[in-house]
């Protein structure tokens, strides 16, 4: 068995998901019965000068014979997500880490020996372990992962057997890269890669975080600088004072640059100097600030970059750049083309092939979590054919013709519609929209007080004048 395998047989009690052992068929057939220590072994470490284990979870048995996973005091993750996103997930947890945290196990140390690439563990409880390699050459880093320690149940009694685990690492100069992540929000709270419900006037929030360099040797009167750079698109203007900037999860103060507000290419910056980097060496660097759409005719994806400039070594003459990270914003627009319409099913529709037509007056409406439709915008014109609405948020829509054109039956029927399902292309929805003419002719009279109406009251007028003239003729000549 796997040890993916035997990880998804773990309940993660935090996570309130509990997940059946896949040796659950055969576990019956024995009692519960405490796990006893066991040992591990990571490789991939040639260069270190020490490896410590820092438990993020334990592991024990439960009732029916499962193991049951329960997170340390100060972490929450996912188990599952954990086993699915690997390298994502490490290096959450690994921001997670209290920065005066004392390992778990060490290696060389009571627990631990460290030999070549390999540092191995013995008589350690069973349980997930966040590996940190503490490099011998300055400017090196290992990749961020978690140790899982768990045991493989016996075939034949369904008893478990003792925790084993093992990973390889490896080695990397560049310690920024891999830790380096962007992230977006709409209420900033819950952050993803990308957002899709923004429309215009929306607060977005956008997250950096970063792992701060450790240097062996640096002074704090050294040229060795580090600057984290967000560069903004175009269509999202930064929101001014929103800036926060901690390390560790506590509010930073610099001695070098500090935060600059955006400047050539809509940049905005974080500069750290020598005393910064000696200061908060190996911290967790989290800046997040407040962005809005800065028109209303936008419609597309707006990717949001970061990246840092940094020295790998104290040597270097030469700042390097990181591998860009990026988070996005996409917003939708919608149009509706008046068109002369047909009856199908008791309702007019329009399509594609129809008349287009002028003079229309249409509401857009959003539908609301509770079911209400709410009008994102009523001064349309009446005059084109098309008329769009941009800088919208994915959701459920209906046009609501408000005012037909002359000469035509108003269309009663909303038109309802869904954006940003996936499918768009153009991130623009189009919609037909059908009127029926009015056959009876009443829209094509004149509207009171028109000319029309003044020529008709003129000639009954005189209609009236001519008559009492011929009455008044035919008294005298009687």
């Amino acid at each position: 068995m796997s040890l993916k395998e035997r990880l998804r047989g773990v309940v993660a009690t935090v996570a309130t998901a509990a997940v059946a052992l896949s040796v659950a068929p055969i576990t019956a057939m024995a009692a519960a019965a405490p796990l006893g220590s066991g040992n591990a072994t990571v490789t991939g470490v040639d260069g270190a000068a020490s490896v410590e284990l820092y438990k993020v979870a334990s592991v024990t048995n439960g009732e029916d014979n499962v193991l049951v996973t329960t997170l340390e005091d100060g972490f929450n993750f996912d188990v599952e997500d954990y086993i699915d996103h690997n390298a994502e997930v490490a290096n959450e947890i690994a921001a997670q880490l209290p920065a005066d945290a004392e390992a778990t196990y060490t290696a060389p140390g009571v627990n631990g020996t460290l030999e070549g690439d390999t540092a191995t563990f013995t008589g350690i409880d069973a349980g997930l372990y966040l590996v940190k390699v503490n490099p011998e050459q300055a400017g090196w880093s290992y990749q961020t992962m978690i140790l899982s320690v768990v045991p493989e149940a016996d075939a034949a009694t369904g008893t478990w057997g003792t925790p084993t685990g093992t990973v390889e690492l490896k080695a990397n100069t560049d310690t920024v890269s891999t830790t380096l992540q962007k992230k977006v929000s709409l209420d900033g709270e819950t952050w993803v890669d990308s957002v899709d419900e923004a429309s215009y006037g929306d607060p977005i929030y956008f997250q950096v975080s970063v792992q701060i360099p450790e240097y062996n040797g640096l002074t704090s009167d050294s040229d060795i600088k580090f600057q984290l750079i967000d560069r903004l698109p175009d269509e999202l203007d930064y929101v001014s004072g929103t800036n926060q900037i901690q390390v560790d999860g506590k509010k930073a103060y610099f001695s070098g640059t500090g935060f600059t507000n955006p400047q050539e290419n809509n940049e905005l910056r974080i500069g750290l100097n020598a005393a910064d980097l000696i200061k908060y060496a190996g911290k967790t660097l989290t800046f997040t600030f407040q962005a809005e759409l800065n028109s209303c005719n936008l419609a597309g994806e707006f990717t949001n970059v970061a990246y840092v400039n940094w020295y790998k070594h104290v040597t270097d003459d030469q700042p390097t750049k990181s591998d860009e990270v990026d988070a996005s914003v996409i917003v939708y627009g919608t149009n509706v083309t008046k068109v002369v319409g047909e009856l199908v099913d008791n309702k007019v529709v329009g399509s594609s092939d129809g008349e287009k037509i002028n003079g229309a007056v249409f509401q857009l409406e959003k539908k609301q979590a509770d079911g209400s439709w709410k009008a994102i915008n009523t001064n349309v014109e009446a005059n084109p054919t098309t008329s769009t609405i941009k800088s919208l948020g994915a959701g459920e829509y209906r046009w609501v013709e408000i005012q037909s054109p002359a000469g035509y039956q108003l269309n009663e029927t909303p038109l309802e519609f869904e954006i940003g399902d996936g499918d768009e292309v153009s991130y623009v929805d189009a919609k037909y929209f059908g009127d029926l003419e009015d056959t009876t002719g009443a829209a094509n009279l004149p509207q009171t007080g028109g000319p029309g109406t003044i020529a008709l009251t003129v000639a009954g007028a005189g209609l009236v004048a001519g008559a009492a003239y011929l009455v008044m003729r035919s008294r005298k000549e009687n």
